[in-house]
């Protein structure tokens, strides 16, 4: 019986010689190892390499070379502080919003206000808050619509913006709406396009046409005027921007009083003797800037060359090998990534035993996801990356596209991203193959 299908009518089967056990049939092996030979899987089949995808195996965990415990340990300590170090600022940043928000409250109610004094939204442990202006994830206080019909949330960045006289959200909000009439604007045009010769009836182009014609409309006409009051309240935006205009929103916090400043008083005593590395971004690596252009010296110094330019210092990309690596080489990744960089490790699913990033393979642990989580799979919540806008996509096709590839209908790429799908709380469960 073929190990990958579980069927016993298969006319060819290849027996591991490894274990003399699993034996994986040829249309599963063509199928699900197209990179592996019959031979290889003579040799050792998936089962004894660590990355068989049936489906008892995908829910199997990852096994991770096993290396220096306290090596380990001492540079994930140093990993640690680092981003703690780094995050430091933006904790500061949030303080001073929230406090800001507390002190136009103070204003408005003619008192003084603490964090105490903000009320706690009711939200489930695994629940996450977005602005529903400009599509932000909300951290801690954000502003909130009291009617129970409408429950609009706003970030504290766009309440700063709409106090100012600004666009809340700036282009990011006001391309947002564009683009949702754009989207059923090509929608329509899709429709027309699909229409065949024996459903062209007088019907069909009506509908097609009050479609195009209502975009065109909602195009040209400007977004509602929303603003906040002189004494800083802000009221529900109405419901052209999602809102329903008859409530002012009220700050709400998601995590305790003083959850922030508590966790920056923990950051700094942290980091009080921790010193960051001098990283100077405006020089060349000198870690890895190969001393000629050729091609041995570009591997010497795992590097590979990505451009031709002349009199450019900046030809070559981070190639690390992922089976080589050193406490060294943690600082060096960091020094091209804050560059903004790419940065291409190799050998990096040979430091594992059973990961697998194959689209048809998480394609396969996502359809059991379906009973972990209790959710519809079949139809999912993606991000078109071109334009940031939310889309309905079969899961299936959303895999496969990344197998084959998919394009717009005038030949662009199309690139989509799952939208917080399966929920990061079920992630390792639902796809055990692809965490580590």
């Amino acid at each position: 019986m073929c190990h990958q299908c579980c069927r016993n009518n298969r006319s060819g089967v290849v027996i591991c010689s490894n274990c003399k056990r699993k034996r994986y049939c040829y249309e599963c092996l063509a199928k699900w190892y197209p990179k592996r030979t019959q031979e290889e899987i003579e040799i050792a089949c998936p089962f004894c390499r660590g990355n068989c995808n049936c489906r008892v195996c995908l829910k199997e965990d990852v096994v991770v070379l096993a290396g220096d415990d306290k090596a380990d340990a001492n540079a994930k300590l140093q990993k640690f502080l680092y981003l703690l170090h780094k995050t430091l600022p933006l904790l500061r940043h949030i303080q001073r919003e929230q406090n800001s928000e507390i002190y136009v409250d103070s204003r408005i109610h003619g008192s003084q206000l603490t964090e105490e004094h903000v009320t706690k939204s009711l939200l489930d442990d695994d629940d996450r808050v977005y602005c529903d202006n400009c599509s932000t994830s909300i951290v801690n206080f954000h502003r909130s619509c009291p009617n129970p019909d409408c429950s609009y949330d706003l970030c504290l960045t766009c309440c700063s913006e709409l106090r100012i006289g600004f666009k809340p959200g700036g282009n990011e909000a006001e391309f947002s709406h564009q683009q949702f009439f754009e989207r059923v604007d090509s929608q329509g045009a899709l429709v027309h396009d699909q229409i065949t010769e024996n459903e062209k009836g007088v019907g069909c182009k009506i509908q097609v046409s009050d479609l195009e014609s209502k975009c065109t409309a909602d195009m040209s006409c400007k977004f509602p005027d929303w603003i906040a009051e002189n004494d800083g309240r802000i009221p529900c935006p109405p419901k052209e921007l999602g809102g329903c205009g008859t409530e002012i929103l009220t700050l709400r916090r998601i995590f305790d009083a003083s959850f922030v400043e508590n966790m920056i008083k923990s950051a700094e005593e942290l980091t009080l003797n921790y010193q960051s590395p001098d990283i100077r971004l405006c020089e060349e690596c000198y870690l890895c800037h190969p001393t000629s252009s050729t091609e041995k010296g570009s591997k010497d110094f795992a590097v590979r060359k990505a451009a031709y330019r002349e009199n450019s210092d900046d030809n070559f990309l981070y190639c690390p090998n992922a089976l080589q690596l050193c406490d060294d080489d943690f600082e060096h990744f960091q020094l091209h990534w804050m560059r903004g960089e790419p940065v291409i490790v190799r050998h990096a699913l040979e430091r594992t035993s059973g990961l697998s990033w194959e689209p048809m393979v998480m394609w396969r642990a996502f359809k059991g996801a379906e009973k972990i989580i209790k959710e519809e799979a079949h139809r999912v919540k993606a991000i078109d990356c071109l334009d940031w806008c939310e889309v309905q996509v079969n899961i299936f096709q959303f895999f496969k596209g990344y197998l084959e590839g998919r394009s717009y209908r005038n030949g662009w790429p199309e690139m989509l991203k799952l939208k917080d799908w399966p929920p990061s709380n079920f992630f390792e469960e639902c796809l055990s193959t692809a965490w580590c």
